[in-house]
């Protein structure tokens, strides 16, 4: 603040040239005053978790569509039943109409319960390669499906490929890639059980998990230079103990650690939220989010300019 002071005696001598106006001071970063995000999404996953001839939860997901407000987009991390309901057709294909009204685009990845546990349904005539396929009819990128279900084609949104097994149809993995305001977003087709030897034969485990670590760490080592953050997706909780995932944390880790940026991970598995930076000298957080059936999407706040770019809203409890 100038201050002037008026004499009435002798003149005063010229004063001297202003100084050049001090730059805006950074917009306040506290709770409540922080600048708007320049990216917010929804995160939701594990539900419906409805028996048959229940859709509590199945309402409660067209409810949490319907409410979406300010997010670019939803992303659901797989688990789209309970492992003991038979994986019926119908049960994607409601899934995918509850999430056909939304204003904005919705990714989904796939869960163990509507793929590899579909093993644990085979007295009802089903597998885990109908499980697959029904998930890619209802979810896969030749889907014919609603909008919101298909990305927008100017997000230039890459979907991960993979060699055909006789037990995976199809060349792609459910996984994808894509930049949204200097943030690389990657979702990987990684459920629960799917480990090597747990779940599905040792075989299938290793050849899924090796497929999910390879989409990884090429994502991130191809994100653009100007990248500030990375935010990864899956449906496995990889740290919970027994879950077999060493060989996928350990790609996580130097991953995350070449990409030198900070890294968000979303999972869901678990059901109960958790939040924790498990790696020492890796600037990366790793989040269980709650079950979608007892809590509505996390919405996660991305300012990627500033040193902690993730703010992560919890949703209601149900």
């Amino acid at each position: 603040m100038l201050t002037f002071l008026l004499g009435c005696a002798t003149p005063a001598p010229a004063p001297a040239p202003a100084p050049a106006p001090a730059p805006a001071p950074a917009p306040p970063t506290e709770a409540g005053l922080r600048a708007p995000p320049a990216l917010s999404f929804a995160v939701t996953g594990d539900t419906p978790y409805d028996e048959p001839g229940v859709t509590t939860e199945l309402e409660r997901l067209r409810g949490d569509v319907a409410s979406l407000v300010g997010v670019d987009f939803l992303v659901h991390l797989g688990d789209l039943k309970t492992g003991r309901t038979p994986c019926l057709a119908s049960t994607y294909t409601d899934v995918a109409e509850a999430l056909c009204p939304s204003a904005v685009p919705a990714f989904v990845l796939p869960g163990d319960n509507e793929w590899n546990d579909c093993e644990r349904t085979r007295d009802r005539g089903l597998d885990t390669i109908e499980g697959w396929r029904h998930w890619d009819a209802s979810f896969g990128p030749a889907a014919d499906r609603c909008d919101p279900l298909t990305p927008p084609t100017d997000w230039a949104v890459h979907v991960q490929s993979r060699p055909e097994q006789p037990w995976w149809p199809g060349t792609h993995t459910g996984g994808f890639r894509f930049d949204r305001q200097q943030v690389r977003f990657v979702g990987l087709a990684l459920p629960s059980f799917m480990a090597p030897g747990h779940g599905l034969p040792g075989e299938r485990g290793r050849k899924v998990q090796d497929v999910a670590m390879a989409g990884l760490s090429e994502a991130l080592q191809l994100a653009p230079p100007s990248s500030r953050a990375a935010v990864v997706l899956l449906h496995a909780d990889v740290l919970r103990r027994g879950a077999r995932q060493e060989a996928f944390v350990e790609t996580l880790r130097e991953s995350a650690r070449s990409f030198g940026r900070p890294v968000l991970v979303l999972v869901g598995d678990s059901h109960s939220y958790s939040s924790q930076r498990p790696f020492e000298g890796v600037d990366l957080t790793y989040v269980v989010i709650t079950r979608g059936g007892r809590e509505s999407p996390l919405r996660v706040e991305l300012r990627p300019q500033e040193p902690a770019p993730f703010t992560l809203i919890r949703g209601t409890p149900r």
